[in-house]
């Protein structure tokens, strides 16, 4: 009888787990890790990834896909990877992402609010592109050296956020 009422809790929880939302750190997305390769990222995810160049990739000289791309992650709109030389640098929230942070920060969030999670441990530098008093807002973890940048715009609002090694430092994509 005990039996049965311990294998019941353990679905109960598996389940619930299951169910729970993805987080992302400064190490990854739920079990998806910053280092891991693009297939075992989605296999982490729970979603199929080819880790191949997909049909709509420029293929000229000037981008080498290979050496770096991003791909937008099926049924996870706004989320994406960054892939260097074949391995995950860097998940990135844009437009449309549900995801939160592990301080409960999102795409919408205010420039106040990651203020006031971080404190004096963020960097805060102009933005390169949006008006003042737009800002990146970087907090990097001095053992790991990996972070989580939030970029907002003119009214103070995140529109995109990354997290990562060295990468969350790119303004452009690859570059």
């Amino acid at each position: 009888m005990h039996r049965g009422i311990w294998l019941a809790a353990g679905v109960l929880l598996c389940a619930a787990a299951a169910k729970a939302p993805l987080v992302l750190t400064a190490d990854g997305l739920g079990g998806a890790r910053i280092g891991m390769t693009e297939v075992a990222a989605g296999k982490a995810l729970g979603i199929k990834l080819s880790g191949r160049m997909p049909p709509d990739a420029p293929n000229d000289d000037v981008f080498d896909w290979k050496s770096c791309h991003e791909t937008e992650l099926p049924g996870l709109k706004g989320v994406f990877l960054m892939v260097e030389d074949g391995r995950v640098t860097r998940i990135g929230l844009g437009e449309g992402a549900t995801v939160r942070t592990d301080k409960g920060l999102g795409v919408g969030s205010t420039e106040r609010q990651v203020r006031a999670a971080y404190g004096s441990a963020l960097k805060v530098e102009a933005h390169a592109y949006e008006d003042a008093p737009a800002h990146y807002l970087t907090f990097k973890d001095r053992k790991s050296g990996r972070g989580i940048k939030y970029s907002t715009d003119a009214k103070g609002i995140v529109n995109e956020i990354d997290a990562g090694g060295a990468s969350i430092e790119y303004i452009e994509g690859c570059a």
